[in-house]
This record gives C-alpha cells, sequence and structure tokens, in this order.
C-alpha cells in the first residue's frame, strides 16, 4: 500500500518493489494488483478491525495493494457522530490500518468544512475530490486524480467523481459546503481523457449510486473498471456495461470488496477477479484495532433505554411516523414534513435507546418552522414525489395525503387532515421541517420560517422522555397509514 511518510508498510511496499525488479523474469507474466474497496461506512466502525486483518493478510502476500474508501464515512452511530471531536474514531482508526485513498462524499461535509479540513490534515490517506472548485484552504488536501505505479512499472491512474444533485450541490446542508462549488460529474468526466494516454490502466472512483455508473460507463470508453458507492447498492459480480465493469459494497461495513487485477509483460488486463467478502462471516480481526473499537463503544450513556414499547418497528414508514410525530410535538406545530433521506433507520426494536435516536437521526439539522398555505405544502410533497421517480419521498404528521395519477406524468396531491377531511384551502397551517429541507428548498418555501434551534435527533430523544415520563406508550406505528398513490 502507498501511504503518506515512511510508515513500516511503505518500507514494505519499497523492498517489494525492489524484489519485483530483482526477480523481473518472475513476476512479470504474473504481475498483479489488489483492490480493497468499502463505501459508505456512515460511522458504522464495528468491522473496521476485520478489514485490517484482511488487508494485513493481503500485504503480506502481494506487493501492490490498496484499501480505499468510497466515500461517506460519517452520519450513522452517536459512537463517532457525537464524538468530540466529530469523526474522531474513524480518523484515528483509517490511520491505523493504512487506509490509502478516501473519495470525498456527500456526507464527507455533514461536520462542515473546518472539522473537514482538520480531519484531512490530520489523515494519512490520499484524498480526492475533483469535479469541484474547492477554497484555497483545501488545495494542498484534495487530489483530483491519483497516479499509482505497480512494483514493476505499470501505471495506473486513480479519477473520483461525486454526486450533484439537480441544484448543484452534493446531498448535504448547503451550509457545510460555503466556499466550495461543484460541476456535474457526468459532463466533468470527459476532462480524464487525457489521463488515458498517460496510464495503463484508468479507474474511475465513483460517489455516485449504481444508475449513474451505469451512465458513465455508457457515456465513456475509458473506464475499464468503476468503482461506486453512494447507493448503497451490493453487488456480488462486476456489472458489465459496454468496455466497463462496475462494482460496489453495500453499506455500512457489510461489506469488503476484493478485486484482483493481472497485468501481461504488455501491461495490459489478462485477468480480473472479484469477491464480494461478506464480513459477518469473517471470525479474525486486528486485534489492536478491536481494542480500540471496543473503548469507543463502551460508552454507557447511549445504551440508556428512553422507552418501552409493545411492538417493534418493521418498516422505514413506521420509523418515519414516529419521527414526524416528535418533531410536532416538541415544537407544537400543525403539521411535519420530514424527508425520508433523512430518517436512516428501518427497523427499531420495542426497547428504543439513546443509541438508536442518533443511530435514526444522525444529521444534525434544526427544526425549522413556517406558516404554509395548503397549496405550498401539496407543492412541497409533489415535489419530492417527482425527484425521487414518483416515490414518496416526505413522511407526514398532522395530515394524510394522496397522490394520483391524472394523465401522462401528471400527478396531483390530495391532502386531509387526520379525520380524513380535505384540509381548508383558505387556511393557514403551523409547519415544521429540518434545516436540510429548509436550505435545499428555499425557492419552494415561504419567507417566513423560523428555527427552533432544536436539533432533529435531540428533539426525539425529549419526545420519548417525555412520554416515558407519564407513562405513556407509542401507538403502534406500523398498522398506521399516511400516505398512498394511486
Amino acid at each position: 500500500m502507498v501511504l503518506r511518510f515512511f510508515s513500516l508498510k511503505r518500507i514494505k511496499h519499497f523492498l517489494l518493489i525492489i524484489s519485483a525488479v530483482f526477480f523481473s523474469g518472475v513476476l512479470l507474466n504474473a504481475e498483479k494488483l489488489v483492490i480493497l474497496h468499502f463505501n459508505d461506512l456512515h460511522a458504522r466502525i464495528d468491522n473496521l478491525a476485520k478489514i485490517a486483518f484482511i488487508a494485513q493478510i493481503n500485504d503480506q502476500s502481494n506487493p501492490d495493494v490498496l484499501l480505499i474508501s468510497l466515500g461517506d464515512n460519517f452520519s450513522g452511530s452517536p459512537i463517532v457522530d457525537q464524538c468530540q471531536p466529530q469523526g474522531e474514531p474513524v480518523l484515528n482508526i483509517f490511520n491505523k490500518i493504512g487506509l490509502d485513498l478516501l473519495v470525498i462524499g456527500n456526507h464527507e461535509f455533514d461536520y462542515g468544512a473546518e472539522r473537514l479540513q482538520t480531519f484531512l490534515q490530520k489523515g494519512k490517506f490520499t484524498a480526492l475530490l475533483a469535479n469541484a472548485q474547492v477554497p484555497e484552504t483545501f488545495k494542498t488536501l484534495l487530489l483530483s486524480y491519483y497516479p499509482y505505479q505497480t512494483s514493476v512499472g505499470t501505471k495506473i491512474i486513480f479519477v473520483p467523481l461525486l454526486q450533484v444533485d439537480e441544484d448543484g450541490y452534493p446531498s448535504t446542508h448547503p451550509d457545510a459546503i460555503k466556499g466550495f462549488s461543484f460541476y456535474e460529474p457526468l459532463a466533468f468526466a470527459e476532462n480524464f481523457i487525457h489521463l488515458k494516454e498517460k496510464s495503463d490502466y484508468l479507474v474511475a472512483l465513483t460517489h455516485l449510486g449504481t444508475d449513474q455508473d451505469v451512465q458513465l460507463a455508457e457515456r465513456y470508453n475509458f473506464f475499464p473498471l468503476i468503482i461506486g458507492g453512494h447507493s448503497h447498492t451490493t453487488i456480488e459480480q462486476p456489472l458489465k456495461v459496454g468496455n466497463s465493469q462496475i462494482v460496489q459494497a453495500g453499506d455500512n461495513g457489510h461489506f469488503l470488496g476484493r478485486l484482483e487485477i493481472e497485468f501481461n509483460d504488455q501491461k495490459k488486463v489478462c485477468a480480473l477477479k472479484y469477491r464480494l467478502i461478506d464480513l459477518k462471516k469473517v471470525e479474525s480481526r486486528d486485534q489492536e484495532i478491536e481494542k480500540l473499537i471496543t473503548e469507543y463503544n463502551k460508552n454507557p450513556y447511549f445504551k440508556t433505554v428512553l422507552i418501552k414499547n409493545d411492538f417493534e418497528f418493521l418498516t422505514k414508514e413506521s420509523v418515519g411516523y414516529l419521527v414526524t410525530d416528535a418533531m410536532r410535538s416538541v415544537v407544537g406545530a400543525d403539521i411535519c414534513l420530514f424527508n425520508a433521506g433523512g430518517v436512516r433507520r428501518s427497523r427499531l426494536a420495542k426497547e428504543i435507546t439513546i443509541k438508536d435516536v442518533y443511530d435514526t437521526l444522525p444529521f444534525r439539522n434544526e427544526l425549522v418552522v413556517y406558516k404554509m398555505k395548503t397549496s405550498e405544502i401539496r407543492k412541497l410533497i409533489l415535489k419530492y414525489f417527482l425527484r425521487r421517480q414518483q416515490t414518496p419521498d416526505l413522511f407526514i404528521s398532522g395530515a394524510k395525503y394522496l397522490i394520483r395519477k391524472i394523465a401522462n406524468d401528471q400527478f396531483e396531491v390530495l391532502l386531509s387532515g387526520e379525520n380524513d377531511q380535505p384540509l381548508d384551502e383558505n387556511e393557514c397551517f403551523q409547519v415544521v421541517i429540518n434545516s436540510y429541507m429548509a436550505a435545499n428548498d428555499s425557492k419552494d418555501l415561504p419567507q417566513n420560517g423560523k428555527s427552533s434551534y432544536l436539533i432533529i435527533g435531540d428533539a426525539l430523544k425529549k419526545y420519548l422522555e417525555v412520554l416515558a415520563g407519564k407513562g405513556q406508550k407509542l401507538p403502534d406505528y406500523n398498522n398506521i397509514k399516511r400516505i398512498r398513490v394511486e
């Protein structure tokens, strides 16, 4: 693996290069590059000791091994997200396991630009971001591509691409990316064509999602390998699209992808082998990393039970209704709308702990209250529905909605109260949303929004504490239906 500074691993790599040169007659016909990759870790650090062990085993038998994160390492567990400084457990473990490359994903920005800058300054890995203009303070911390030369001279170049939404920004709070500007990734990829002539093998490291990876492969013929992230897709065997092979390794540290690429003496790929390693089936761990993870997980505060229910939450929709009820209650609003992407758990046990709360709502967004007309609520619901490819994308409390198709690609939203009666078109409602929505959808919202200064995770915790203190229980949200599509 290639790291900054003269680590033991770098010294080992240097010695292996010397050996390769000395025994070049043996190695030239069987040169291998091993790439170990994971994506969308989302602060779930428990399997990193297993990844460290696998990386060490590969290091011992191969001169060329790279360990790569394809982005979104934050936002998903209070063990990491509530730590001070934020993200420090991920940073410390990445430095110890010898991570080589880190592709910037949208959630790398979640703690803000200042924290990301410190994270990258302390990291012993190389961070990659290409389709962006970055502030001056980041220019020495981010590379737009990474050239790697194997032990016998094959030149490989890795190029990164970050997802960008229709509004021109990656999916994070706009305040977190002040000073950055971004380019649409598929169009920007054309800028990499000149690197084809400078390399024997060009690899795209993307945080785009599988759908856009497929579009990338269809549009350009100079990426023989695309290693992806963002869509949390588990790809067991490479997807073959045009001249490209596409891989991705699930999410939350459940899987590790292993690519073994063989080059012949003409520096052409003669074989590519892929294995998706299911880490729950791996027993061996790096003991030093395991001890570190155990220490981070010890905090008894996160195991505190907030409320005991008579049922388990079985779907993301049921969890979403709990979240919206909580947000509406703590600020005293009439209606709550909450984007589905902000709810990160699809199931909850009967006993809900503090850790469950912050696992469910890891993003430190605030609650913002607006005065909205029925027509404005309807417009926002429809916007999210169409943006998510005609899929309901806003959980709701204090009302219900039906989305009905009225013509080709035309839909209407019918809003009703909890009593199933249509909402009064002339009435204004107090509507609470989160600050991520408030920032991203400011053009579609009134200009009267007021922050409650309550963080969403804190609000859910407070709601459950109040209910438990009164001896009340939650309704079985599995039997509640507030959203329908016809």
